[in-house]
C-alpha cells in the first residue's frame, strides 16, 4: 500500500494590505480635515482682525467728525438742546454702521476737585459727601434693588462722610488722615498692600482702590462721577440733578426739579415728529451765567456750601425799595453789587465760577462701530476724552472696551 504525502502550503494573510490602506486613507483624511479646519479658523481670525482694524479706523473718523461739530458750537453756553448732544444717531455705511454719543463730562462731579492748588478743598469734600449720601438713599429706596438683601445691607453700612474723606486722602499729597480716611499706612496693612495715589485720579474706576468703596456701590455712583485732569466747575445747563442737590448744605433743600433745563434731543423722535408735520419748540431755560443759575427758584431759601448764594429778598422788601427815592435806590444798588461780589468771592468760600459755569471744557465721545454681516459682525467701542481750550480741540485720552 503506497502512501502519498502532500505538503500543505501556508495560508496567505489575506486583507492586511486592505486594512493598511484604509488606515492610511483615514489618517490622510483626518490630517486634511484638520488642515482645512485650521485654514478656515485662520481665515476667520484674519477676517475678524481686518474688520476690527477697519472699525477702529472708522471710530477715529467719527472722532474727527465730532471735532467739526464742536468747532461750530457756541462756546459760551453748552446745553443738551444743541446738535452735539443728539441721541440715537446712526450712520450706516457699506458693510457697517456707526453710532456716536457725546457726553458733557462736566455734568458729573469731578473727584479731582477735592484738591485745588495743592490743598484739600473742604467745600468739595462736603459736596462729594452729600452726593454719595443722596445716591445711597436713592438706592435704598429703589424697589428694583430691594430684593438684593446683600446690597441693601451693604448700603446701610456705608458712611458717606468716611468715603468722601477717604477719597480726599487718596488724592492729596499730605500724610494727614481724615476721619474715616486712610493714608499709606492704612493700605499697606491690608491683605494686598499698596500705596495711595497722592495725585489726581486718571479714571473714576480708581475709586475701587479707595478703602470703603466696593464694586456694588461703585456701580451705583459711577454714572455721576468723573476724573478730569484738573479741577473743573459744574456745567449749570447739564449737571445731573443729584449733583445739583449736593450743592446745598442740606441735601433736601435744593429743589432740582424746578430747574427746567433743555433735555437731550432724540433723532428717532425728531424724525417721527417731522413725518407727522409736528415741530416742538423748547421753552426750557438755558443759563448763560452762574449768577443766573443760582438765582433760580430751585435755590430759594437754601444756603449753598461755600456761601455761594444767600436767600433772595422777599417781595415785601422789593416793594419798600421801590418807594424809596432815587438816591436811596442808587445806594441800595451799590450795596447789592457789593453783596453780590461778596457772594461770588466770599472770604471763606469759593468764587462762583470755580463751582458753576454755563459751559464745558471736557467732552467724552463714545464711538461705536459695527463691521461685517451675517454671523461675522465685529464691534469696536472707542472712548475719547476731548478737551476744548480757547477754541482748540485735543483728544487727551483714549480707551477701548471700557472707560
Amino acid at each position: 500500500m503506497n502512501r502519498r504525502y502532500t505538503c500543505k502550503r501556508p495560508r496567505r494573510e489575506q486583507g492586511v494590505a486592505l486594512i493598511t490602506a484604509m488606515l492610511v486613507t483615514a489618517f490622510v483624511v483626518m490630517v486634511s480635515a484638520a488642515m482645512v479646519a485650521r485654514q478656515q479658523l485662520d481665515m476667520r481670525r484674519a477676517g475678524n482682525i481686518l474688520l476690527r482694524d477697519q472699525a477702529y479706523v472708522y471710530t477715529l473718523g467719527l472722532e474727527a467728525y465730532v471735532y467739526e461739530v464742536l468747532k461750530k458750537d457756541d462756546k459760551q453756553v453748552d446745553h443738551y438742546g444743541e446738535p452735539w448732544a443728539m441721541e440715537g444717531l446712526r450712520m450706516p455705511f457699506e458693510n457697517g454702521q456707526l453710532a456716536p454719543n457725546l457726553e458733557d463730562m462736566q455734568s458729573r462731579f469731578n473727584v479731582n476737585n477735592l484738591v485745588r492748588n495743592n490743598a484739600r478743598s473742604d467745600f468739595d469734600v462736603q459736596r462729594l459727601k452729600n452726593l454719595l449720601e443722596i445716591l445711597r438713599l436713592e438706592a435704598l429706596d429703589n424697589p428694583d434693588l430691594a430684593e438684593n438683601e446683600l446690597l441693601m445691607e451693604n448700603l446701610r453700612g456705608i458712611n458717606s462722610g468716611d468715603l468722601a474723606n477717604a477719597v480726599a486722602d487718596w488724592i492729596d499729597a499730605d500724610t494727614d488722615t481724615l476721619p474715616g480716611g486712610g493714608e499709606d499706612g492704612d493700605y499697606q496693612n491690608g491683605e494686598r498692600p499698596y500705596r495711595t495715589g497722592n495725585s489726581y485720579m486718571t479714571s473714576s474706576s480708581e475709586l475701587l482702590l479707595v478703602r470703603g468703596f466696593n464694586p456694588a456701590f461703585f456701580k451705583i455712583v459711577e454714572p455721576y462721577l468723573t476724573a478730569l485732569p484738573l479741577p473743573t466747575p459744574l456745567n449749570a445747563n447739564t449737571a445731573k440733578s443729584q449733583i445739583i442737590r449736593a450743592l446745598g448744605e442740606d441735601i433736601n433743600c435744593v429743589q432740582a426739579d424746578k430747574l427746567q433745563r433743555p433735555a437731550r434731543m432724540n433723532m428717532a423722535s425728531l424724525l417721527e415728529d417731522a413725518l407727522k408735520g409736528e415741530t416742538s419748540k423748547s421753552t426750557d431755560e438755558k443759563f448763560s451765567s452762574a449768577a443766573a443759575f443760582l438765582q433760580n427758584a430751585a435755590f430759594s431759601g437754601c444756603k449753598l456750601i461755600g456761601t455761594l448764594a444767600t436767600k433772595p429778598q422777599n417781595a415785601g422788601n422789593q416793594n419798600q425799595n421801590q418807594d424809596q427815592d432815587q438816591n436811596q435806590n442808587q445806594d441800595q444798588d451799590q450795596n447789592q453789587n457789593q453783596n453780590q461780589n461778596q457772594n461770588q468771592n466770599p472770604g471763606n468760600g469759593q468764587p462762583v465760577d470755580e463751582v458753576i459755569a454755563p459751559n464745558t471744557q471736557f467732552f467724552q465721545l463714545t464711538a461705536r462701530a459695527d463691521m461685517g454681516s451675517g454671523d461675522q459682525i465685529i464691534g469696536v467701542t472707542l472712548y475719547s476724552l476731548i478737551q476744548r481750550n480757547n477754541g482748540r480741540l485735543a483728544t487727551i485720552a483714549r480707551s477701548q472696551g471700557v472707560y
